[in-house]
Formats: structure tokens, sequence, C-alpha cells
């Protein structure tokens, strides 16, 4: 996560947040391509919609789909 309307890779404000060891990102697909999604500060839309699917490393046949739509709704 970060602040501002610009994406600075080494900034000190960014954050990072981790995934618990055992998890891991099957794949993502999102319009445009690319992995990254940006949400709009006031409104929560992004341009950035589709999928994204983890599963734990224990149970890697019962995957989790996390869809993500332009009104910026992730479920």
């Amino acid at each position: 996560m970060f602040l501002g309307d610009t994406y600075i890779a080494n900034s000190p404000t960014n954050e990072t947040i981790q995934l618990q060891p055992t998890t891991v990102v099957n794949s993502i697909v999102l319009s445009g391509g690319g992995s990254s999604v940006f949400f709009d500060r006031l409104t929560g839309k992004t341009s950035q919609v589709g999928t994204v699917t983890i599963a734990s490393i224990g149970s890697p046949a019962e995957p989790k789909q996390i869809t993500i739509s332009s009104n910026g709704v992730a479920q």
C-alpha cells in the first residue's frame, strides 16, 4: 500500500502486507495485464479488474478466487 497519486518504490510510507508462509498466489489475471491494482482514493473504483487465486500449501486442490470489480469490491 502507498500514499499519494503515484507509487514510488523506495518511499518510507509504503506498507507491505505479508501473506502467511503457507499461502501461495496461484494466478493474477487483471485487465491490461500486470499484477498491481490501484484503487481511487475517494471512490474506491479501479480499472484493474480481474481475479487473484490463492491457495494454502497444505490444500493446493482447494484454491480461493478473489474477484476485483470496477467499483472496487473484492470478493
